[in-house]
């Protein structure tokens, strides 16, 4: 402690008190004594002020040792000791006093200098205080002996109340040995040892085995002197067995030697914070557990993935091992496992806790939560009886608590939620709550799940409709609040609807705006509650479109309008056909309509005379004949009853029809029929408005021609491309084809027509185009753009090499010159530019715009061609080199063919050889059929191949026999391509002809897709091969557009299972059915089933339990060369 300021000024006080009478007193008697001898002075005040320097450090090592016995003052020690003091002082005063007489005494009788008596006198003056402090030195060890003992005593009993605590164990323990020196009752408590008991045993003992080796090093740290003491977290073991918690705090206590002396350690239960750490971290992963569960909801997209998801989020919840759903049928009995997961093996055993559920209907927890829709909780699952025929599993998974939650979907039972833990009582209240509100959440997303899935399929259907739903405010301007996305096709965006509140008022034509404004007033006075209009909308590419708005009136609880809701349809079409229609009626106007009476039962009864004018008939003539007489012959019955249908259920029909004059020749004509009814409403004649639409049809004709084609050319103009390449898009779209378009641009046609005139550049536009047509299939479409632009239409192509190779030979044909007027020559080139056409393009204005851009591109260098896509014009540049190596190869026989086996599954037997094409490239090496074959299909090489094939195959088969090596049949292959050129009869005939080979001994393979092409209408041709004596199969049967009805009209002999079915036999449901079913088919039919790409003999055996008769693959043989399937020929002697 410090000492009180008061103490310290006392000693200050008396050193100034000291100082002040040392020098004032000791100057005046010196100054007395010597007089005017004023070296005598000086000599004496040197030897005193060194007496004062002695004195007064003296003083101060008395000071300092009374205030520093063990840095502390004790009551005994801080006192001031005045006598010792005052009686010390009073000597000290008493040197210089005695000094002065004793320097003259001895100066006078000794004769010795005066300095000399000063000295001694100064001596004996410090001897007598060194005596009195050493006197007073042993008085203060005496006093502090006595207080230390005090101070001891104090402390032992603070260290015994210390010891004592009730809150935490205290020990003492021998450094050496480690065991016990004393230890207080809350360490007895907390371990469960008497004190004997645990006196008997070292800590080392103490110590769980796992947590040894830790304390074990930290402990040599602090024996070595390392460190001062340590904390560590550990378990001791108690009397009982248990691992309990705690956290030692250790500090080594040492000898004043350094010698250790004894261990100081204080322990802490940490049960029960460990228990709270538990509950703190289930109560973490519980909110984890629904915070993820409520990501599920908001981004799962399908009810097996929120019911996966669901059980692996529950299963990182601590202490759960297992999860799984099962859904139920109407008896609310488990029917099918939805999902499941779990830690370590337990899911490995799911399957046997599954059945074990279906071998006791009824019972188990799952069953109950579903039979009373709530939740079960079982907390100790091995003492249950409900759960007995699950104890097994319970026991070997250690499933200690279970719990089973309903899931609900639409308000319904859905599926039930089952967990388990590892821990007896594992579900409490508070966790139960949180997995039910879990259930809750999975049951919310499956609802969100179903509706949005039915919310998307309307969407679609609405998107897919002419209807554009739009949903408006009864504000100035109509701000729309709603508008389906369909609208896009209007080449409006519903983003631009949404966030202006006055473009829907905008797009409506301004013209009709007002009139709008007054018919909605009108039927908002009226109190109606929907009505229609029909108005122009001008759109943002400023076309104008009539639409049909049919309008619901939307009022709040009060009955003021608040909003509209409307269906949109575009009905420009019928508008501009009405439109029509009325030009039409007007150019005709001149002539009268014929008129005809019938009475109820049909027979005419009046005609006007311009009937009898249109159709050359008296009315004599047809007086009581029925309208029968008029009929041309060229509608169907069908037509004339859906006449008399709609005429019944509606009261009148119109409509075109195709009448006969009375001398035989047919017209067009505008029928309108209505029925004549009396006030009971029975039908008592019919009336019938004739209109001949002979001179209408031709000029619709004439105004259809002029509003779609160029007058120069005749060629489709920009609006028909529109239109054909919207229709594309769409057909694409729907049957994943492809298309391309051609923008073609003539590079000098500008120069040639400002030289020698417009009338020699429409000549050479001309000449352009013919060329243009000759190169073209019937299928694909020219059109001029305007100027010299022209566009290509190439409809259903297989890719970028065959629009290339159109592009290359449009532009060979302007290598040649022009011969205009007067016999003027010139000479033009063409660039073009070509832009795909698959089902994700958006619309024709973007396909022209990509056209436009790669024709831009390729004018930069004329006379050339570019794709939309540089990666198109790589893919085509790599077709047309293939094309022209292929073409070499044909010449020069770098084709060969392989042969594979086949044969019968029960007999093991060859039945035949299948001829596969392949090319060995000198450059590439051996290139697939895959690869080459579509190059061949598009560049019209296929025709070669194919007739190639047929012969190479007949003349083998013809050279083996020649030889004595006896063959089974050879199956070629034929593409759609090769049909189209409607020779292949002629080609098989011939090639047998000429090697002379047994026609049954040649097979010929089709795929379901050539069968069902209507383009290739292949019956004719195949029941001319069969009469030759070939064989016929259907290749990669049940991949393409399987019909039964062909197999019935063609005359099939084989039916070839796909590779891709035979693959997935085994390991697929789906597969295995299917080639069951084929089989099962050619059983029915006769046929024999050849199953493809068989490899494993697993796949063999399970074809051979289906029934199938024969097979080809790798199991048995891969295709040979020629030169290796004579030497197998000749080893298995067929």
């Amino acid at each position: 402690m410090r000492q009180r300021p008061y103490k310290l000024l006392e000693y200050v006080a008396l050193y100034v008190a000291f100082g002040l009478l040392w020098i004032h007193g000791s100057d005046s008697l010196v100054a007395y004594l010597t007089g005017e001898n004023t070296d005598l002075f000086a000599t004496i005040s040197r030897v005193k002020g060194s007496l004062f320097i002695v004195v007064t450090a003296l003083f101060f090592y008395f000071a300092l040792l009374r205030t520093s016995k063990s840095g502390q003052a004790s009551p005994e020690t801080g006192r001031f000791d005045l006598p010792i003091l005052l009686s010390g002082l009073l000597l000290v005063l008493s040197a210089p006093l005695l000094g002065g007489p004793l320097s003259h005494f001895l100066a006078d009788t000794l004769l010795v200098p005066h300095w000399v008596g000063l000295l001694l006198a100064g001596v004996v003056a410090a001897g007598i205080v060194l005596f009195l402090l050493a006197v007073y030195r042993q008085k203060l060890a005496s006093r502090f002996d006595e207080h230390l003992s005090q101070e001891v005593s104090r402390r032992e009993d603070l260290m015994t109340h210390f010891f004592e605590l009730p809150f935490v164990g205290m020990a003492l323990a021998d450094p050496n040995t480690g065991r016990w020196i004393r230890v207080n009752e809350q360490l007895l408590h907390m371990l469960g040892y008497s004190a004997d008991q645990l006196y008997a045993l070292s800590w080392q003992e103490l110590t769980h085995p796992d947590d040894l080796a830790d304390d074990e090093g930290i402990f040599a740290q602090l024996m070595a002197g390392e460190i001062d003491c340590y904390q560590l977290e550990k378990r001791f073991m108690s009397a009982s067995g248990d691992a309990i918690p705690v956290r030692i705090s250790v500090r080594l206590i040492n000898t004043r030697e350094g010698v250790p002396e004894f261990i100081v350690g204080m322990v802490q239960d940490l049960t029960q914070e460990h228990h709270q750490q538990r509950l703190l971290r289930r109560e973490t992963s519980l909110y984890n557990m629904l915070s993820q569960i409520n990501q599920l909801i908001l981004y799962s997209r399908s009810e097996q993935e929120v019911l996966q998801s669901a059980c692996d989020i529950a299963v990182t919840l601590d202490s759960l091992t297992f999860a799984w759903v099962g859904s139920c049928n109407e008896q609310r009995h488990l029917q099918t496992v939805l999902a499941h997961a779990g830690k370590s093996n337990v899911d490995q055993g799911f399957d046997d806790l599954f059945a074990l559920f279906q071998r006791h209907p009824g019972r188990g927890l799952s069953e109950k939560a579903l039979v009373e829709e709530r939740t079960v909780v079982e907390n100790d699952s091995l003492n249950s009886p409900d759960y007995a025929p699950w104890l097994d599993f319970t026991k070997r998974f250690q499933c200690r608590s279970a719990i089973a939650l309903p899931i609900r979907k639409n308000g319904r039972i859905f599926a039930n939620l089952t967990l388990y833990s590892g821990e007896t009582a594992f579900f409490g209240e508070r966790l139960v709550q949180t997995l039910e509100e879990m259930a809750s959440d999975i049951g919310f997303a499956l609802d969100s799940i179903q509706r949005d899935k039915a919310l998307e399929v309307a969407n679609q259907v609405i998107n897919s409709s002419p209807f554009v739903l739009v949903r408006w405010d009864n504000a100035p301007g109509w701000p729309v609040r709603f508008v389906s996305d369909n609208i896009r096709r209007w080449g409006v965006s519903p983003e631009d609807i949404l966030h202006d509140s006055n473009v829907f008022e905008e797009l409506i034509h301004p013209e009709d705006r007002e009139r709008i404004a007054a018919e909605v007033a009108s039927h908002l006075d009226h109190g109606a509650l929907e009505y229609s209009q029909l108005y122009r909308m001008v759109l943002p590419d400023q076309q104008v479109h009539w639409v049909d708005d049919h309008t619901h009136i939307i009022t709040n609880e009060e009955g003021d309008v608040v909003g509209f809701e409307g269906v949109l349809v575009d009905v420009t079409e019928r508008q501009v056909q009405e439109s029509r229609l009325r030009q039409a009626a007007a150019v005709v106007n001149s002539t009268r309509e014929g008129v005809i009476i019938t009475d109820a039962h049909q027979r005419i009864v009046q005609v006007n005379p311009a009937f009898t004018e249109m159709f050359d008939w008296t009315e004599a003539d047809l007086l009581n004949q029925t309208p029968s007489v008029l009929r041309s012959g060229l509608h169907a019955p069908a037509f004339y009853a859906e006449i008399l249908r709609t005429l019944e259920s509606e009261g009148h029909w119109q409509g075109e029809i195709i009448s006969r004059r009375k001398g035989g020749d047919s017209f067009p004509a505008l029928l309108s029929i209505s029925q004549v009814k009396d006030s009971q409403g029975d039908i008592t004649h019919y009336v019938g408005v004739y209109t001949d639409l002979t001179r209408l049809k031709k000029n619709e004709s004439q105004i259809e021609f002029l509003s779609n084609y160029d007058s120069l050319t005749e060629l489709p103009n920009r609006h028909l491309l529109f239109s054909r390449l919207g229709n594309c898009i769409q057909y694409n779209r729907r049957h994943k084809r492809r298309s391309a378009l051609l923008m073609a641009d003539l590079d000098n046609f500008k120069d040639i027509n400002d030289s020698l005139g417009h009338l020699e550049g429409d000549k050479l536009l001309v000449q352009v185009v013919q060329r243009f047509k000759t190169r073209i299939r019937e299928e694909d479409s020219l059109f001029r753009l305007g100027g010299d632009e022209f566009a290509v239409l190439l409809e259903d192509i297989g890719g970028s090499e065959q629009a290339a190779a159109v592009a290359d030979d449009l532009m060979r044909q302007l290598d040649t010159g022009f011969v205009l007027g007067d016999g003027v020559e010139v000479r033009s080139s063409v660039s073009l530019g070509i832009s795909m056409v698959d089902g994700s393009t958006d619309s024709p204005a973007e396909v022209l715009q990509q056209a436009d851009a790669a024709l831009f591109k390729a004018k930069e260098q004329r006379g050339s061609l570019s794709f939309f896509s540089d990666d198109l014009t790589s893919s085509a540049r790599r077709r047309l080199d293939m094309e022209r190596r292929l073409r070499y190869a044909l010449e020069h026989g770098e084709l060969s063919l392989y042969y594979q086996p086949q044969w019968d599954i029960e007999t093991g037997a060859m039945t035949g050889l299948e001829a596969l094409i392949r090319w060995q490239d000198p450059e590439e090496g051996l290139i697939s059929p895959a690869d080459f074959i579509p190059v061949a299909e598009q560049s019209n090489l296929i025709g070669s191949i194919g007739r190639w094939v047929v012969l190479e195959a007949c003349r083998q088969l013809a050279d083996w026999r020649g030889r004595g090596i006896i063959t089974p049949r050879v199956a070629i292959n034929v593409s759609a391509q090769q049909l189209l050129y409607h020779d292949l009869v002629e080609i098989v005939a011939g090639a047998l002809d000429e090697t002379g080979i047994p026609p049954r001994l040649l097979e010929v393979e089709l795929t379901e897709g050539v069968l069902m092409s209507a383009a290739v209408s292949p019956e004719k041709m195949l029941h001319e091969l069969r009469q030759l004596g070939v064989r016929m199969a259907i290749d990669d049967f049940g991949t393409g557009y399987s019909s039964l009805a062909y197999l019935k009209r063609f005359p099939i002999d084989v039916l070839k299972i796909d590779k891709s079915f035979t693959d997935d036999l085994l390991t697929s449901r789906e597969a295995s059915a299917v080639v069951e079913t084929i089989i099962v088919l050619g059983h029915k039919l006769g046929l024999t089933v050849l199953a493809e790409g068989v490899e494993t003999s697993d796949q063999l055996e399970e074809l051979e339990r289906l029934g199938c008769h024969q097979f080809q693959g790798y199991l048995r043989s891969k295709p040979l060369p020629v030169n290796e399937l004579e030497d197998f020929l000749i080893s298995y002697k067929c």
